[in-house]
């Protein structure tokens, strides 16, 4: 389930720049607003066949990265679906989608804001 951030950002006129500092995707979604953070993850959803019913709710950026520099984002959608979404540092912000019911499978969980907003 791997997909380019850049075409959500692309579609929010937001387009990645190839001279950002380490991660060019995590800045342009740190620099855009909430509402068009919770667009461009929901396109990075359905691009991805994935559904989240009733629009992206709850939408948290956890302010980590793993050893290859992957920027972690938690989402919950409308109708209770969540996901963990990591975005690689490549030139492209190719994505990685894994549903948090998969994670908790394996003993992982996402954060448990996502249970509120």
């Amino acid at each position: 389930m791997y997909r380019s951030f850049r075409a959500a950002l692309c579609c929010c006129a937001l387009p990645l720049l190839a001279d950002a500092s380490e991660h060019p995707a995590q800045n342009a979604l740190l620099d855009m607003s909430v509402e068009e953070r919770k667009v461009a993850f929901t396109r990075v959803l359905l691009t991805s066949n994935q559904a989240c019913g009733g629009g992206v709710r709850v939408l948290i950026d956890a302010e980590r990265f793993d050893l290859n520099n992957n920027a972690y984002w938690y989402m919950a959608c409308g109708e209770g679906e969540q996901y963990e979404v990591y975005i690689r540092p490549d030139a492209s912000g190719s994505t990685h989608i894994t549903r948090c019911s998969v994670l908790a499978q394996y003993g992982l969980n996402c954060p448990a804001e996502l249970d509120s907003d």
